[in-house]
C-alpha cells in the first residue's frame, strides 16, 4: 500500500480555480458564484488595528501584515473543510491575492 502525500484532487481542482480567479481579476460575486458564500469579510482598518495590537513575535502577525495591504479580506471555507481560503480584493473588490489557511 502507498502513502499518498499533498493535498488531494479536489483541493488541487479548487486552488486551481482560485489561481484563475486571481489571474484574471475576477470580481467578488464570480469568487462566491465558484466557491461559495463568505463566512467572514474582514476590513483593512479592521486587520490595521489588529495588527497594530499584535506582537511582531506572534505567529499570525505576518499573515495579519498581509492582510492589511488590501481594502477587504474575505474567508471561505475550504472544500475539504480542512481550513480557510482568504481571498484579497481591491479597491474594485476584485480577486487579487489568496492565502489557504490549512488547519493541520
Amino acid at each position: 500500500m502507498w502513502a499518498v502525500c499533498g493535498p488531494s484532487r479536489e483541493m488541487r481542482v479548487f486552488e486551481a480555480q482560485v489561481q484563475e480567479l486571481v489571474r484574471r481579476r475576477a470580481p467578488v460575486a464570480e469568487l462566491y458564484a465558484q466557491l461559495g458564500q463568505p463566512r467572514h469579510t474582514e476590513l483593512q482598518a479592521s486587520i490595521r488595528q489588529r495588527l497594530a495590537e499584535t506582537s511582531p513575535s506572534d505567529t499570525v502577525y505576518r499573515l495579519y501584515q498581509r492582510m492589511a495591504e488590501y481594502p477587504e479580506t474575505v474567508t471561505i471555507q475550504l472544500p475539504d473543510k480542512s481550513g480557510d481560503l482568504l481571498a484579497f480584493l481591491d479597491d474594485h473588490r476584485r480577486v487579487v491575492g489568496y492565502y489557504l489557511n490549512i488547519q493541520l
